[in-house]
């Protein structure tokens, strides 16, 4: 880390050579890189050292806190779909496994995509009629 608000993050060309791209991966993002934001790569031309640098966050203090009144029909919507998406990728295996069966499958994915049409028809009539 450094004096500049950055994260920097060194992967020299020899451990790069050592490693598979997951690796590389994996090592930058154990070295302070989050990935879910974003990151500038860059690659040295002479030494083939790959450099990486990400803003740093603010702490925690510094960020108001949000309660479950300030989350929208958008925040809910948004993460509707993205559990809908999960389970419908994992619930095929789930079946295989045992863990579900495909009954149990079929209605939590029913129940799901029931929820976010919902919050769909509410986050359109929240926004009034589109002219």
């Amino acid at each position: 880390m450094s004096d500049d608000g950055k994260i920097w993050v060194v992967i020299t060309a020899a451990e790069k050579k050592a490693m598979t791209g997951d690796q590389v991966a994996l090592a930058v993002m154990e070295r302070g890189i989050d990935p879910r934001r974003p990151f500038s790569q860059m690659v040295a031309v002479d030494s083939g050292d790959l450099y990486y640098s990400q803003e740093r966050e603010p702490p925690m203090s510094d960020q108001p806190k949000r309660t479950v009144a300030d989350v929208t029909l958008v925040d809910m919507r948004k993460a509707v779909g993205a559990e809908l998406g999960k389970s419908r990728g994992a619930y095929p295996r789930f079946v295989r496994e045992g863990k579900l069966t495909q009954a149990e499958a079929d209605e939590k994915i029913l129940v799901f995509e029931a929820l976010y049409g919902k919050l769909k028809n509410e986050e359109t009539t929240a926004a009034g009629p589109q002219v």
